[in-house]
């Protein structure tokens, strides 16, 4: 079946001063670093896959072309907060 993935301020809140590249695929990935929800467009169903399986095991390698070697612009305003 078909199935679309969805970005990660779909799922989860992302904090607001780090802006990331339009481009960057790195707005699909959820904490952890590692996975993406993959939503299916016939059941709705939402699951974790490895990141690799949904963009291929080079998808940083691509990443950097999509941003000019820049998927992260800026934090706008200081350091992450450590939680």
């Amino acid at each position: 079946g078909s199935s679309s993935v969805q970005t990660y301020d779909d799922v989860h809140h992302r904090i607001s001063s780090i802006q990331l590249h339009p481009e960057s695929l790195a707005n699909k990935i959820v904490p952890g670093g590692q996975l993406v929800v993959k939503k299916s467009e016939r059941t709705n169903e939402e699951r974790l896959i490895r990141i690799e399986r949904a963009l291929g095991y080079f998808w940083m390698m691509k990443d950097l072309q999509l941003t000019d070697s820049k998927p992260i612009l800026s934090d706008t305003t200081q350091l992450i907060p450590e939680k």
